[in-house]
């Protein structure tokens, strides 16, 4: 689903639940083989949804631009299996959304080709949420997402502990709803 959210393919609901599934099989796995597939299949998505991007470079070139994004998109999911089992409750959500929000930072800050590869710009045609990068920039969407990808993980992990559980998505809610009430 990730390699629909970007590029040629762009599916904004794919940029919501492909990060939610991908982090759900890195905590499924061991960090090392785990992380191998997870940086497979962020080459993979990289490539599906910006192969057609490329044509005109060398393939040398090609191949190190989609296996360079596809390891830069894979590092949050690095930092989360890594750092997740140190923090405890609902804090832990909140490590994948900024680790992708600072990678997405540094990128826009140091790419030569811009804000290209920003997730926020996958919603562009949802008006209220767009709102938000008013206040934020993009980044604050990409955390959004990012968020709701660990909201969804960390709900999966702790379904049989209901009233933890809910009062997590009811945070998480109230946010979400905040920010498309500030849109509407």
């Amino acid at each position: 689903l990730v390699g629909f959210s970007m590029g040629s393919w762009l599916a904004p609901i794919a940029a919501w639940i492909g990060p939610a599934l991908i982090l759900r099989y890195s905590r499924d796995h061991k960090v090392g083989r785990g992380y191998l597939l997870v940086l497979g299949a962020c080459i993979l998505a990289v490539f599906i949804g910006n192969g057609a991007f490329f044509p005109f470079f060398p393939l040398p070139l090609r191949v190190s631009i989609v296996v360079g994004y596809g390891l830069l998109l894979s590092l949050p999911y690095l930092a989360t299996r890594l750092v997740s089992s140190q923090l405890q409750g609902f804090s832990s959500t909140l490590i994948f959304p900024l680790a992708a929000t600072a990678l997405e930072f540094v990128n826009n800050q140091t790419n030569p080709l811009g804000a290209w590869t920003m997730a926020g710009f996958t919603q562009y045609g949802n008006l209220p949420l767009m709102q938000l990068a008013s206040v934020t920039g993009t980044i604050g969407i990409t955390f959004l997402m990012g968020w709701f990808a660990s909201v969804a993980n960390w709900s999966w992990e702790n379904r049989r502990r209901g009233g933890e559980m809910l009062r997590g998505l009811a945070a998480f809610g109230v946010v979400l709803a905040a920010v498309f009430i500030f849109g509407f």
